[in-house]
């Protein structure tokens, strides 16, 4: 699943929940969940002459209401439970389908409508929908397999382990796996040869491994594809938290990588409170022509020293040894390598909250995580 399709913005844009794929719907509403609803700062609303008025949305509703997204084209509220998890061919009224689907405009009695769609039985039932979807610890998936309060322990001393030698595998731009992986090998690669290092000077890592479900070691491929994923999900948050409603400028530019790609990166240029002008990637795109139907409507600007920065980190992390890594795995990495201060200023709990909630896992941490706020 391509990263663009979780970063649309407007609801208006985005297409239907029930029109992706069955097998990734889940993956897609528990992206939207995660990022929340739209709700702009720093926005001029357009005035509309209504009711013999010049009428306008709020900002101050954004705190009234926590569902309430805001559609910058259509200029009209709606609400992301009922975009998420309302059931099509249900009751039209001022409930769920409007403000799922065709979006609120009448400003004067916006809060009353507001408060009647929150009261509204179908709105409650979505949001019932959400927090049962999100909470793996009342899946059906998760009642089939029971796990002691040990186990779950141990759980964490593996997925804690296994993040720390991703993360310093990201940090240096080396390749995760080996040509030969198998038990029996000389060289598995250098992310299972480094965990193995790892658990034999560590002791407590080494029981955890040996003691713990042997189909639950978070060591697979896709394990360390979450973990990268998950690291560059919470780098992405601390640069749109750095952004918030500024403006900014983008800078694209395209270069071929190893594997013959057309790849386009993406910058933000912005000012901070202390007046520096700063430079944050944000995106490595894989295009099949350098032509301007094929960019869109990208602006395309001539390349700085930020974007040769991040094509000078594609050739390392990207090498004549690894040209078949997948699109999103490199950018992903390219996130974490180009944004290294970032990245090292976040912690190993933030990063593990976003792995277990991007999809359902089999075992999960023992008690919630909660950061404080030195972890910020």
């Amino acid at each position: 699943m391509a990263r663009v399709e979780f970063r649309c913005s407007d609801i208006v844009k985005r297409k239907p929940i029930d029109e992706y794929p069955f097998a990734t719907r889940d993956q897609v509403k528990r992206a939207y969940v995660l990022r929340g609803p739209t709700q702009l700062a720093n926005y001029t609303f357009p005035h509309k002459w209504q009711s013999g008025e010049w009428r306008f949305y709020q900002p101050q509703w954004f705190g009234s209401y926590d569902w309430l997204e805001y559609s910058e084209s259509k200029d009209a509220a709606f609400c992301l439970y009922c975009y998420l998890f309302f059931e099509p061919g249900k009751s039209e009224k001022i409930g769920s389908n409007v403000f799922a689907k065709f979006g609120y405009e009448k400003w004067k009695k916006a809060l009353e409508k507001f408060d009647k769609h929150a009261a509204f039985i179908a709105h409650k039932n979505t949001r019932e929908k959400c927090d049962d979807f999100m909470s793996q610890k009342k899946s059906v998936t998760r009642k089939i397999y029971k796990y002691d309060k040990e186990e779950q322990e141990r759980y964490e001393i593996r997925l804690s382990s296994s993040l720390d030698v991703a993360r310093f595998l990201i940090m240096q731009g080396e390749a995760f796996r080996g040509y030969n992986e198998s038990c029996s090998s000389l060289n598995k690669g250098t992310y299972l040869e480094l965990l193995d290092w790892y658990k034999g000077k560590v002791e407590v890592l080494k029981e955890a491994y040996d003691k713990g479900h042997k189909n639950c070691k978070m060591v697979s491929h896709r394990i360390q594809k979450d973990l990268t994923k998950a690291c560059a999900e919470e780098v992405m948050v601390v640069i749109m938290d750095e952004i918030h409603g500024r403006k900014f400028s983008v800078l694209i530019d395209e270069s071929r990588d190893v594997s013959i790609k057309e790849q386009m990166a993406m910058i933000l240029r912005f000012v901070s409170d202390e007046g520096k002008v700063l430079e944050r990637f944000v995106g490595l795109q894989h295009i099949e022509r350098c032509t301007a139907a094929a960019l869109k409507e990208a602006i395309v600007v001539v390349a700085t020293a930020s974007v040769e920065r991040v094509f000078s980190a594609m050739s390392i992390i990207k090498t004549d040894l690894r040209n078949k890594m997948g699109d999103e795995w490199l950018n992903d990495m390219m996130i974490c390598y180009t944004e290294k201060e970032i990245f090292r200023s976040i912690s190993n709990k933030k990063i593990m909250k976003w792995f277990e909630e991007m999809k359902e896992r089999r075992i999960l941490i023992p008690e919630k995580i909660v950061i404080t706020p030195n972890e910020e």
